[in-house]
């Protein structure tokens, strides 16, 4: 009787073998061909995804690789060759999504997110917008957010998809709003539980979880 060994895992596979097999995984799943001209449909980008394509992105405790720079510019070049849609949605879901939600996210937030992303449409980004250039949003953004209270956070944002624009969630940069904080209330004593977007409805929370408070 002969005994297999299992496949390695994507997670655990060396820089080599990993990029290997996601070449071979981009031939599988774009063996119909490609269609420079057409959106990239969802159901090749769930495969991509669940193949390992954003694993570069993903913290090894979350069951991603070990954060090869190399690795990310190696998964970037090679979605190039199947069209532009394909290496956006590579660089603004693994960079722009993934990334700032491990960081910034709670880790029931993360634990969701990443649920969505991998099982789901992913996540989305809100960062430019319709008055402010974007060259100059680091300094003229318009959206902010203010502390109503100890539990909760109100958004006021209007903003450009980047990424799936119906993704299961959006991530949104907003500014502090200064003009009704005091030294005592700059930091709260409990970290908020509610999120609520005065305006543009269409902004769902991901989760009702503690955020991280992060300051620029």
């Amino acid at each position: 009787m002969i005994h297999t060994e299992p496949s390695a895992q994507p997670s655990t596979m060396d820089t080599a073998a990993f990029l290997k097999h996601i070449e071979s995984a981009f031939r599988r799943i774009f063996s119909d061909g490609i269609d420079l001209m057409r959106y990239l449909p969802e159901d090749k980008w769930l495969a991509l995804k669940q193949a390992g394509l954003l694993l570069p992105f993903l913290d090894k405790k979350h069951g991603g690789r070990k954060g090869s720079q190399f690795e990310i510019q190696e998964v970037l070049r090679i979605a190039g060759h199947y069209g532009v849609p394909v290496t956006l949605r590579t660089g603004i879901e693994g960079a722009l999504v993934l990334q700032p939600l491990q960081e910034f996210g709670g880790e029931a937030q993360v634990a969701q997110g990443l649920d969505m992303v991998f099982k789901g449409e992913g996540g989305g980004l809100g960062v430019t917008e319709p008055e402010t250039s974007g060259a100059a949003i680091a300094r003229e953004m318009q959206s902010y957010y203010e502390y109503t209270d100890e539990q909760t956070i109100y958004v006021n944002a209007a903003k450009y998809w980047q990424g799936n624009s119906q993704s299961d969630f959006l991530l949104v940069a907003a500014k502090e709003r200064k003009k009704r904080q005091t030294r005592q209330s700059h930091r709260p004593a409990a970290r908020p539980q509610n999120i609520h977007p005065l305006r543009n409805p269409r902004i769902r929370r991901l989760a009702r979880r503690p955020l991280r408070r992060q300051s620029y």
